[in-house]
């Protein structure tokens, strides 16, 4: 899944940077493709719905702290959630 979020190879990702993209790539997953197994409510669903935006500085920061283009990733998010991006998530 992580290979949809590269934008261009960087010489080396930090250790740091692997965290923060797992802490990401968790989100996405959970609140695109709906797998939410570590949540148990309807409101938790919602609120990892909500946190994967723009206007979010949560987001902004763990995008960052990633390596990544927050404003990239978010309308990356968009498109997967139109399912505009072919993934290999089953």
């Amino acid at each position: 899944m992580a290979n949809f979020l590269k934008t261009e190879e960087t010489e080396r990702v930090l250790p740091e940077q692997k965290l923060w993209q797992a802490v990401l790539y968790q989100s996405i997953y959970d609140s695109v493709f709906g797998d939410y197994k570590s949540l148990s409510t309807v409101r938790e669903k919602e609120e990892a719905k909500e946190w994967l935006n723009i206007d979010n500085e949560g987001f902004k920061e763990v995008c960052e702290n990633a390596g990544f283009n927050p404003h990239f990733v978010y309308k990356l998010i968009i498109k997967l959630m139109k399912g505009k991006v072919k993934t290999n998530v089953r």
